[in-house]
């Protein structure tokens, strides 16, 4: 049997400095989720200070959304490559 994939879309509903406290008490249980995959999709602000507290955890690292190019004058939009820079392996669609 496959493990049980939890995803965790934080949306807009945390100030930064609440996603990196967040993501340090879920570093602190991460142990917990042993039997599951864990992906945590913190606003985008916060992606390079959640990735690296998860660092070295269970825990992944998702991203709320991406642009499909690669690069171009698309302001705000950002690129599925400049994610994986961060880390991230999961992208909510949808």
């Amino acid at each position: 049997m496959q493990n049980p994939l939890i995803i965790a879309n934080w949306k807009m509903k945390l100030l930064p400095s609440q996603s990196l406290d967040l993501a340090r008490k879920l570093k602190k249980a991460s142990s917990k989720y042993a039997g599951a995959e864990v992906v945590v999709c913190p606003s985008f602000t916060e992606i390079a200070q959640v990735g690296e507290i998860i660092k070295d955890t269970n825990i992944k690292l998702g991203a709320q959304d991406c642009f499909w190019e690669e690069q171009g004058a698309f302001t705000g939009e950002v690129s599925p490559k400049s994610l994986l820079d961060y880390g991230v392996e999961y992208i909510l669609v949808g």
